[in-house]
């Protein structure tokens, strides 16, 4: 993902942040729900199930779990590295909060 582009999550999700007091960066990084489609053992398409409040968020996890999916056949394998994605995407959330505080 190029930097402009996680830039623009990051700002989304701050104000998803900062309209909503009560959720963490975790849970915006975790809010997004999605289905995955499959051909064969290619993914096909993403649709969002829950959303975060951000559809930059949203199509970030959107994308991670497309690239999870593809780079692991098995749904566990793909699970762990979508919880890794969401966990760098949090982390990195928490810390450009702190920054503006």
């Amino acid at each position: 993902m190029h930097a402009a582009s996680f830039i623009a999550i990051l700002v989304a999700a701050q104000a998803a942040l900062q309209s909503d007091g009560t959720q963490s960066a975790t849970d915006i990084a975790n809010a997004t729900k999605y289905v995955l489609t499959f051909d064969h053992e290619q993914v096909t398409g993403c649709t969002i199930t829950a959303t975060s409040g951000s559809p930059k968020v949203d199509r970030y996890i959107c994308d991670a779990a497309r690239d999870c999916g593809n780079q692991h056949s098995d749904a566990d394998h793909q699970a762990a590295c979508v919880t890794r994605k969401c966990a760098q995407l949090a982390t990195e959330l928490a810390k450009a909060l702190a920054e503006r505080k």
